[in-house]
């Protein structure tokens, strides 16, 4: 769904033309969804993970992410695995181009770089977007910056990832770093965690954790279950090369 879909002459297969404006484009997506044609949701397998990803240079015109959340819920269902991902109009430090679940809103306006003519060569941020952010740290999605193809680029590989990220159990570890031990603790006393190292093998885990790029991920039911036996903060040490 595109500001100006027409211009792209998309094939049909797969594709809702549906046109959105500066701040409504969750809206017409949710609207979109299952009240009005194409009703898209009903095209997907309702085992299926859904994975959105917001591309603009400006901000929600509602300004709490809990609300939108709340919407998301009601209508693609509370059970579906889901994620917001942002490629939006903020700023991000260089060495690390891409924003996860544990990295802070990014609050400030990205800019574009200028040839030597003085001509804009990369879009301009216009607003940081920063509800669609906390959208996106509250489904456990990951962010980049419009302003910089490097971190544009960067968000193909956690979209294709295999792992599901549960918000709350994923956290950004950043470039270069290594982790050595990771333990849970709360008031009942702490446990050590094992490492796996793929997704298949972290299926069942009740103590497990995987590594995912610079991600460290809980496996699914580790999540949960620490948090059913009352563990309330993981517990990490990493070593940073540098």
């Amino acid at each position: 769904m595109l500001a100006e879909p027409r211009e792209l002459k998309l094939p049909d297969a797969g594709f809702i033309d549906r046109a959105v404006g500066s701040h409504d484009a969750l809206d017409v997506m949710l609207r979109s969804a299952s009240d009005e044609a194409p009703r898209w949701l009903s095209m997907l397998r309702e085992t299926s993970e859904l994975r959105v990803v917001l591309v603009t240079d400006d901000g929600s015109d509602r300004p709490d992410a809990k609300v939108w959340l709340e919407r998301f819920r009601r209508v693609v269902g509370g059970s579906r695995a889901l994620s917001l991902n942002v490629i939006g109009g903020f700023a991000v430090d260089s060495r690390q181009p891409l924003l996860f679940a544990g990295d802070p809103v990014s609050t400030r306006s990205c800019r574009p770089d200028v040839d030597a003519r003085g001509r804009r060569v990369q879009p301009w941020g216009i607003d940081p977007g920063s509800v669609y952010q906390e959208l996106a740290i509250a489904t456990g999605g990951a962010r980049a910056s419009l302003c910089s193809e490097t971190s544009r680029l960067s968000l193909i590989e956690p979209l294709l990832a295999d792992a599901r990220r549960t918000a709350g159990c994923a956290w950004s570890l950043g470039a270069g770093a290594r982790i050595v031990d990771v333990r849970a603790s709360g008031k009942r006393g702490s446990d050590y965690l094992l490492r796996e190292y793929s997704t298949a093998q972290c299926a069942g885990m009740k103590r497990g954790y995987v590594v995912d790029g610079p991600m460290l991920v809980l496996c699914a039911e580790t999540c949960a279950r620490m948090r059913d036996e009352g563990f309330e903060q993981i517990e990490a040490r990493v070593e940073c090369e540098r």
